[in-house]
């Protein structure tokens, strides 16, 4: 028998009587667990095995099955993420962003602390949206964005700390998002040649600094606009829309309720 501490981020029936339950570990991602008789009402096993929950599961090996939950005790069940609709949607993204992530044991283990130290707080709803743009951008930067927003060429930093809000002043991107150009370099690498760039604003170049300073913990003081936040939300859907494709789909749901618009990154 293996002992796994786990956060339970979905769980559904499977046949008449068990339960199919998708659990997260901190280094090994994310994994399929059956849970015998949990569908039955007298089932001591299945008030454990809720989304949200995080616990210690006690799980039995089968020859090529399945392992079986064979036992559960929970730490923590965020019962306040459960108070709002809002609040429901944006823990439902978290869940949703471990569940689809295939990545190696480091990677996992990121993701991990940065849902598990969310899932700990309790936020106002005016922060949601604060909330829910630091998310998307620290995993952003877990997935390769370049936070410094800096030229890969020159080194030269795009957005100065003192700029003009009405400057037309941009930079070019890769598709993926992983690299930064200047307009500059940018002409010098590939004169002529048809790349698939997308152009940011300097003011969205200084938002993704801002991002980057803020510690996890102080989303509430950040009071982004709409317009920022959907942004990042367009950042997001670029850049994770082959590695995380279900929850970029999840994403209108989550961001309808809290007011940000539907709002694409321009191309060049």
């Amino acid at each position: 028998m293996e002992r796994v501490r786990a956060l339970v981020v979905r769980a559904r029936p499977l046949g008449e009587r068990d339960r199919l339950v998708r659990l997260f570990a901190e280094r090994r991602g994310s994994f399929a667990a059956r849970a015998t008789s949990a569908m039955e009402l007298k089932s001591r096993l299945a008030p454990r095995l809720m989304p949200l929950h995080l616990g210690t599961f006690s799980l039995v090996s089968t020859r090529g099955g399945l392992p079986i939950i064979a036992g559960a005790e929970i730490a923590f069940r965020f019962a306040h993420w459960r108070r709002s609709g809002r609040r429901i949607v944006l823990a439902s993204l978290f869940l949703a962003t471990l569940d689809e992530l295939q990545a190696p044991p480091e990677a996992n283990a990121q993701f991990w602390q940065l849902v598990l130290n969310l899932l700990r707080t309790d936020p106002p709803e005016r922060a949601l949206p604060s909330l829910l743009a630091l998310f998307l951008h620290r995993c952003l930067e877990l997935l390769g964005l370049n936070g410094d927003a800096r030229c890969s060429l020159c080194d030269r930093l795009l957005a100065p700390p003192q700029y003009s809000a009405r400057s037309r002043t941009f930079a070019l991107a890769s598709a993926d998002l992983s690299t930064f150009f200047c307009r500059r370099c940018f002409n010098r690498k590939y004169g002529g040649q048809q790349v698939e760039v997308v152009k940011v604003g300097v003011s969205d170049l200084a938002l993704l600094r801002r991002l980057r300073r803020c510690p996890l913990l102080d989303f509430a003081r950040l009071s982004l606009r709409p317009r920022q936040v959907a942004f990042i939300v367009g950042l997001f859907r670029q850049r994770a829309q082959d590695m995380l494709p279900g929850t970029v789909d999840l994403l209108a749901s989550v961001a309808a309720p809290m007011g940000i618009p539907d709002q694409e990154l321009p191309p060049l």
